[in-house]
């Protein structure tokens, strides 16, 4: 079985950068994705799905309790996300990265749960456009 892995080229500095790479941010300017870990063979169907998911959110207000139950888990699992150096390095990069602030800590709470309704869907018809993406896939070719 072959494996198709995704490389992404920096012409700026002619490198190869890994697809974790926060480079990938960095060139792009932004960064969203739909992940599904699935059978070779249900892969297009996989794809039908988060493309229909993309654009319902677009289309439809996410229903509160599915927002106020987003909004728990978000700020539930920070202090989890806490607990390890890797989880403690990462918050600080996307600090700094982000320019969120030394007290974006402090404000996470309030910053996750002044999320409305409105604001789902507006953030999901400018980002979560099916005419403006970037399709990878990886793992087996199939016949």
């Amino acid at each position: 079985d072959k494996v198709t892995v995704p490389v992404l080229w920096d012409t700026v500095h002619a490198t190869i950068v890994n697809n974790e790479s926060a480079d990938i941010v960095r060139i792009f300017n932004t960064a969203f994705n739909g992940l599904a870990g699935v059978n070779p063979a249900d892969v297009d169907q996989a794809i039908a799905s988060i493309r229909h998911e993309f654009a319902r959110l677009a289309e439809e207000p996410v229903d509160e309790e599915e927002l106020a139950d987003t909004q728990a888990y978000l700020t539930g699992i920070l202090p989890i996300q806490l607990e390890t150096n890797d989880g403690v390095a990462t918050t600080l990069l996307n600090m700094e990265w982000h320019g969120l602030g030394l007290d974006y800590l402090i404000r996470y709470n309030e910053l996750v749960n002044r999320v409305t309704v409105a604001d789902v869907q507006r953030v999901a018809r400018r980002y979560l456009r099916p005419d403006a993406y970037v399709l990878v896939t990886a793992g087996p070719q199939t016949e």
